[in-house]
């Protein structure tokens, strides 16, 4: 290892971060590069997703730190009320990298149903009227985030979902329950998609742990 890595890149075997100088990682982004960039786009790392920070890392989502990346579309799915709905690295990167605890309610699920509410629709003087939003003008950010809290209200939970598989470069809409990735793995961690496995501090890899970690690791640990 030649330079420090930040705090949430953790050392060891497997590492996708280039600071390791490790086989297999050659072309990646190393974690001081990605948070770099996100500062400059205004988001703090310490509060953005570990998985969204290791697709950048392992190159997954390409990203240079101008701040109007932040409406990059991620991914684009069906949700289950059946409307489509694209994810946004900017609502991505405010996700949890966990979603066993909400996959009936989907209250922390920052992609949401757009139907209900047109997409300029926030920018027009009635609109505003009707938000209720004081010391606002029409097409103000605030109105906008007004509007994407009311956005897909009758659709409720279905109107919402977790994207995951964000870090294999594969990502895809689902309630939570396949939202599960390990933040205690090597570099920004890795997904393990079933919301029951859980990390083996005593020898690194998964296993079924059960709803309640019920269960041990088989190599005795947990």
């Amino acid at each position: 290892m030649s330079t420090a890595c930040v705090l949430d890149c953790r050392p060891g075997e497997g590492t996708d971060c280039p600071n390791y100088k490790l086989e297999g990682n050659k072309g990646n982004v190393s974690c001081l590069v990605v948070e770099e960039m996100l500062r400059k786009m205004d988001v703090d790392p310490s509060k953005a997703s570990l998985c969204v920070k290791a697709a950048i890392m392992r190159g997954h989502i390409k990203i240079s730190g101008e701040k109007d990346e932040l409406k990059m579309v991620v991914s684009k799915g069906e949700l289950q009320c059946g409307h489509r709905a694209d994810a946004t690295l900017e609502q991505l990167l405010a996700q949890s990298d966990y979603g066993g605890h909400d996959m009936e309610l989907l209250e922390d699920a920052k992609v949401i149903c757009p139907s209900g509410v047109e997409d300029d629709e926030w920018c027009d003087e009635e609109w505003w009227t009707k938000s209720g939003v004081k010391g606002t003008t029409p097409g103000d950010d605030r109105v906008r985030a007004h509007s994407d809290n009311i956005r897909g209200e009758e659709c409720g939970n279905e109107g919402r979902a977790y994207v995951t598989g964000m870090c294999d470069g594969d990502p895809s809409f689902n309630c939570g329950k396949s939202h599960n990735h390990c933040v205690e793995c090597p570099g920004y961690g890795t997904c393990i998609y079933d919301y029951r496995e859980c990390h083996c501090d005593n020898c690194g890899g998964h296993y079924f742990g059960g709803s309640y970690e019920s269960y041990e690791c088989p190599c005795g640990g947990e």
